[in-house]
């Protein structure tokens, strides 16, 4: 079986030359894994070329939907079966998440950073080397100030602080043949057009308005991914979800996803769980926030929520965030890693005691022998 889609009707629906050229060679090598390694690409990055031109063919089919955020529509016609009157009942919370999309979308459109397929010069790599790059809970819009908090923040000052980490954590890594960045979860402050949380409602600090807050994230994130590839061949993007954003990551990932359908050096990590897996060679990397499974506790869901993956590897990692600072445990054959943020503490933190240093930082594996050096890097 060469692939479970229709090869030839993907074709039809292919809009670039690389696309056709990728399908032209599966059909001749007779499977997605001769394709692979004759293209040099992982199976990966083609199988989920195949599913989004599926999507589009799906799509094709069925025809022109209702737009989204409309619940029901009821329409009178005439005699000689011409509309008179129509009456569109819409979902007003549907509408503000569309709203907030097509924010997002035209973020895109004004970014000053493109995503073309090689944005940068560099050579390639195939020296079995993964670099991570980890923020975790970067909390976008939160607001803070020094009286209460021991520091000034606010989203203008977290965006040039998270640009200047970056930087530097890229310049001081090696060439690599992976990295990933690993956004791990609470990305953004809020999730809605209310600066409150989404479970327990409870009231935030905030400077911006979640539109803006869209527009600053899709450009943050890029600019990301732009700068990892200076060093890496191929990019992972990893936004997980938080309990502060748990829908906002949904989308963010599927932006993303679509952002990025024409470069087949980044591969999105789109999930529904909470709980992601990359397998490099021996090396295990498993993504948790840390709102659903405990830190004390995540070294024996691993196995469970990863069996295969688990049973193939020798040295396996977790990491989560959620918590603010730095715990390490190394038992039942994992390390489990829960990591520090950029971000000061807000009233809530302050007011309750919490401290922690801050911080962010890029780790390199090996594929043969795991977590070989890493790099730490201060606001």
């Amino acid at each position: 079986m060469v692939s479970k889609y229709d090869l030839k009707k993907l074709l039809e629906v292919s809009n670039t030359e690389r696309q056709k050229e990728i399908i032209g060679i599966i059909l001749e090598e007779g499977g997605i894994r001769a394709a692979a390694r004759k293209l040099d690409l992982s199976h990966g990055t083609i199988t989920k070329m195949l599913k989004n031109l599926n999507l589009r063919l799906m799509e094709l089919k069925e025809g022109d939907l209702p737009p989204t955020g409309v619940t029901a529509t009821s329409t009178l016609y005439d005699a000689d079966g011409n509309v008179k009157l129509q009456w569109v009942k819409e979902d007003v919370k549907s509408a503000a998440l569309i709203e907030a999309v097509h924010s997002a979308i035209d973020a895109f459109k004004q970014s000053d950073v493109k995503a073309p397929l090689f944005s940068v010069a560099r050579p390639l790599s195939s020296n079995g080397l993964l670099a991570q790059y980890t923020i975790a809970d970067f909390h976008l819009g939160m607001m803070a100030y020094t009286d209460e908090s021991g520091t000034d923040w606010s989203t203008d000052i977290a965006v040039e602080r998270i640009i200047e980490v970056m930087d530097k954590m890229v310049d001081m890594v090696p060439q690599t043949e992976y990295a990933v960045i690993n956004i791990l979860g609470d990305f953004i402050h809020s999730d809605s057009m209310l600066p409150v949380t989404p479970k327990s409602r409870h009231v935030l600090d905030q400077d911006k308005r979640y539109p803006e807050l869209i527009r600053i994230a899709v450009r943050v994130i890029n600019y990301l991914v732009q700068k990892a590839k200076t060093k890496a061949t191929t990019i992972s993007l990893l936004v997980a979800q938080g309990n502060h954003d748990p829908v906002g990551s949904l989308w963010l990932q599927e932006l993303f996803d679509y952002y990025y359908e024409q470069d087949s050096k980044v591969e999105v990590i789109k999930s529904s769980s909470p709980f992601y897996c990359i397998e490099f060679g021996n090396t295990m990397l498993v993504y948790h926030h840390g709102d659903k499974i405990q830190f004390d506790r995540m070294a024996q869901h691993v196995p469970a929520l990863f069996p295969e993956a688990w049973g193939r590897t020798k040295f396996r990692y977790a990491h989560m965030g959620d918590k603010h600072h730095k715990r390490v445990r190394d038992s039942f054959g994992i390390i489990v890693e829960q990591h520090q943020t950029l971000a000061p503490n807000d009233s809530y933190s302050a007011t309750h005691g919490y401290t922690s240093e801050k911080g962010a930082n890029v780790i390199v594996y090996s594929k043969e022998t795991g977590e070989l050096s890493r790099i730490t890097i201060r606001p």
